[in-house]
Parts: C-alpha cells; structure tokens; sequence
C-alpha cells in the first residue's frame, strides 16, 4: 500500500490535497466471476448489503451504500480491467477520484490489482478502510471466496 500525496484541481477550480491508495488482493474464484461481482448490479447488492444503482457500461453510473458512494464507469475491459470516476457524497461538489480494477487469473484465484488517485487527503484513512471493510472483506464473506484455511 502507497500514499502519494498531490494536489488535484478540479473544474470547478477548488484545489484541494489529495492522496493515492493502491493495494492488491486474492480471491479464490476466476476473473470472470469476480469482474461480474463487481459489475452486477445484484451481486453488488449482495454484498453492500444495502440498496444500489448500477449501470455498468462505459460512461453509465452507479450509486452505492444509500447514496454514499456514487460514480461514472470510464471503461469496462470484461473479465480484465474497470476503470471509474468514485466518490463519497461528503467530498466538495465536482470532485472525484479516479478508481482503476485489474484482474489477473493466478492459478485459482485472482489477483485485484487495486489504485486510487485524487482521493481528499482528508478522507484517505476513511476511503481505505471503506474499500477493506465493505468491498474486499464483504464480497470474500458474501460469496465464499475468502483465503484457504488448509
């Protein structure tokens, strides 16, 4: 995991510090499952485990956790990469950071390559205990796709 910090302009001219998470992940299960976890809109529900809005296709988007979440799909590479527009309600009107998915097979199971620019240095630690806890953490225990015991 990495913090870089910068600082990140948006259109509507408010410049604000912002941070990069990265991170990578393993499930067992194959790319193919895994990219239709994260783009499904039902299986999205399963695991947050609230009411979403998805519509994953490139420049559709998607609203998560009751509104919390909300952004704009910016490409969709099946079963091999997601890039997207994502932020919390919270952070200043018109900025978003900029989310990039991608999923390598690795035997079985896969590996998530996971990074995050542009996210509020204000809200880093918030932002990537949000993506452990009710991303990765969530979909291992909803769909059984944790790390091997034995």
């Amino acid at each position: 995991m990495d913090a870089n910090s910068d600082l990140y302009n948006q259109t509507a001219g408010c410049k604000i510090e912002t941070s990069k998470f990265t991170s990578t992940e393993e499930f067992l299960t194959s790319v193919g499952e895994m990219y239709h976890i994260l783009t499904n809109e039902e299986r999205i529900k399963a695991f947050a485990r609230s009411d979403v809005k998805v519509d994953a296709f490139k420049g559709g988007s998607f609203v998560l956790f009751g509104g919390t979440v909300n952004g704009k799909f910016l490409e969709l590479l099946p079963d091999k990469k997601i890039t997207m527009l994502w932020r919390f309600n919270s952070w200043p009107a018109a900025h978003n950071s900029t989310v990039t998915i991608e999923l390598n097979q690795k035997d079985d199971r896969t590996e998530l390559k996971f990074s995050q620019t542009g996210i509020p240095t204000s809200d880093f630690e918030r932002t990537k205990q949000g993506w452990k806890q009710y991303y990765w953490s969530s979909i291992k225990q909803t769909f059984g796709i944790g790390m091997k015991y034995f």
